[in-house]
């Protein structure tokens, strides 16, 4: 083998070790549907968003962030801090540099984005076992990220989180359309399922 057919063999190879150790399914054995493949229909669009400086509302809110505030792990945005009680450190900041904001997926109201878990009033109980499954292993989130920052909780900032979580009022945030015809969907580059 010449000095080139080795050079491109291990660019290559490199290049095959960095993809798979920054892949979303970190957990062997996932099943396809659970970490489908990302940025199908659309291109990524963080170049955009981190050079970006215009902020951000929603109605109702007298809040305002920027998309590299919304996006941030370890400091969720808090669009109605009057809606709930004072977060705890843990829920709003995360624990870094391996435990994100519960707040940053699960949101301030417990809601959870689309393709994160609502937990607003769910039984303390019920949230800790869970986290404490994701810790050991016996559950398993593909992604992989439920498991790494559970592992690196303790006892008491579990039942602190689930506590908080659980002390939230549910709201109904689906509305089930019922259809003869199926609209086609994607999941974007972030695992959200788009039409």
């Amino acid at each position: 083998m010449n000095k080139s057919h080795k050079q491109f063999l291990l660019i290559v190879l490199t290049s095959i070790i960095t993809f798979s150790s920054s892949a979303d399914n970190q957990i062997s054995g996932a099943p396809l549907w659970s970490t489908p493949e990302r940025g199908v229909a659309i291109d990524s669009t963080d170049k955009i968003y981190s050079s970006n400086p215009m902020l951000f509302e929603v109605i109702a809110s007298t809040k305002r962030y920027s998309q590299q505030q919304i996006d941030d792990k370890f400091s969720a945005p808090d669009w109605f801090p009057n809606q709930h009680e004072k977060m705890p450190a843990i829920v709003q900041y995360g624990k870094a540099p391996k435990v994100w904001a519960c707040a940053s997926c699960h949101l301030t109201s417990g809601s959870g984005h689309p393709e994160s878990a609502t937990l607003a009033g769910l039984d303390s109980q019920y949230i800790q076992a869970q986290m404490y499954a994701f810790a050991d292993g016996s559950r398993l989130d593909y992604s992989g990220h439920m498991n790494r920052m559970a592992k690196e909780l303790t006892n008491s900032e579990i039942e602190e989180i689930s506590d908080w979580f659980s002390n939230l009022t549910p709201r109904n945030v689906t509305t089930v359309i019922e259809t003869s015809q199926v609209l086609k969907t994607y999941i974007d580059d972030t695992r959200m399922i788009l039409v």
